[in-house]
């Protein structure tokens, strides 16, 4: 079953000719970005809060932002100030090649904190529970499992730089206003905070940290692995650890960062790009 939901153009107005007064229009909104939801292996929707709707062979495009995934089950639930429910929980399971496919990399729009691509095994999606200070405020947590290296563009004071990251589990913290005029019952969400978690110790080896490094100046697709990175020269900083978390402003601009005592950090200089914010104690969600 194939969805094509909101897809807007927005129409140029031209004037010409001479002589003629010409009436400067006010410039009109921004069109919204277009959305595309496929479901090639069908979908199955429920009415019942108790039971999820379920897609398979998910495609979700929301302008250059690109999803996929095998399997997506999803719950709809009311939300206080909101014209309509908005989304609750989802899952993802794999793709044809046992990934989940998240790729912002091409996107346009302003904000978005990372512009990379991520290929966890699994997604779930959670709503949080408001917080009664901020009663405008929807969060939702992303927990990505067996995710590996990902690679992208974060902004940072330096203007935008390539990163590079390898860790076992990541967890990234959204947020978005509540919107009663807009389609979807909110503004659309903004990345918060990425939690990055190494991986436990197994019998059979040690403890695997995970890694964050900052290059200097981008290397292509094929060497941006955060592994064969970490003993060369052309990064800007490089930091090590059980679990970090990176904290993103309202424009989506890198500002700092927390992390566990284990690891290490290094960075070149003059390339003070992460500054350390309060006390490195676990987040919340734990590990």
């Amino acid at each position: 079953m194939n969805h094509r939901l909101g897809a807007l153009l927005l129409a140029a107005l031209l004037a010409t000719g001479e002589e003629v007064p010409v009436t400067v229009a006010p410039t009109p909104p921004a069109p919204l970005p277009s959305l595309l939801f496929k479901a090639s292996g069908g979908m199955s929707l429920s009415l019942s809060p108790a039971r999820p709707s379920e897609a398979k062979g998910v495609e979700l495009r929301y302008e250059d932002i690109r999803l996929e995934t095998e399997i997506l089950h999803y719950q709809m639930a009311t939300l206080p100030g909101a014209a309509r429910p908005v989304l609750g929980s989802a899952d993802l399971l794999g793709g044809p090649d046992g990934r989940v496919l998240i790729d912002t990399s091409a996107t346009r729009l302003e904000r978005v904190a990372f512009r990379g691509l991520l290929r966890p095994q699994t997604v779930a999606v959670r709503r949080v529970e408001s917080d009664p200070a901020r009663p405008k405020i929807v969060g939702f947590r992303l927990a990505c499992s067996e995710v590996g290296d990902v690679q992208g563009l974060i902004a940072t004071a330096h203007g935008p730089r390539q990163i590079l990251l390898w860790a076992e589990r990541v967890v990234l913290d959204l947020e978005a206003e509540v919107d009663p005029a807009s389609s979807t019952g909110m503004s659309v969400p903004r990345l918060v905070t990425m939690h990055l978690y190494g991986a436990a110790a197994t019998p059979a080896g040690d403890e695997r940290l995970a890694l964050v490094i900052v290059m200097i100046q981008p290397v292509p697709a094929a060497e941006a692995i955060a592994e064969r990175q970490w003993s060369g020269t052309g990064w800007a900083l490089r930091r090590s650890a059980d679990w970090m978390s990176l904290e993103f402003d309202e424009t989506g601009a890198l500002v700092g960062y927390k992390a566990g005592n284990k690891g290490e950090y290094a960075e070149q200089p003059g390339q003070g790009l992460i500054l350390r914010r309060g006390p490195a104690s676990v987040p919340v969600i734990g590990k």
